[in-house]
């Protein structure tokens, strides 16, 4: 389902490049209106990338579907 904005996600890209070369983990803020989905699809069950997006209600703001507070991961990423 179609739901953002980028079509190259730099943050993930960056996040990536960093644990490439041999940074442990990496924490991204995305600090904006809309909720940060995408990246938040891409590190969801990964334990090295730590995701915070401060961004409007989901109840009352688009995407809809994601960036309710229940959102902590899964797999390794629970957390």
């Amino acid at each position: 389902m179609y739901g953002g904005y980028c079509f190259l996600n730099n943050a993930a890209i960056s996040a990536q490049f960093f644990l490439d070369t041999g940074i442990a983990s990496v924490a991204i803020l995305d600090i904006d209106f809309h909720h940060g989905n995408g990246t938040q699809a891409i590190f969801y069950d990964r334990s090295d990338v730590f995701f915070v997006s401060l961004h409007g209600d989901p109840l009352e703001a688009f995407p809809h579907f994601l960036g309710h507070a229940n959102e902590e991961g899964t797999g390794e990423g629970i957390g």
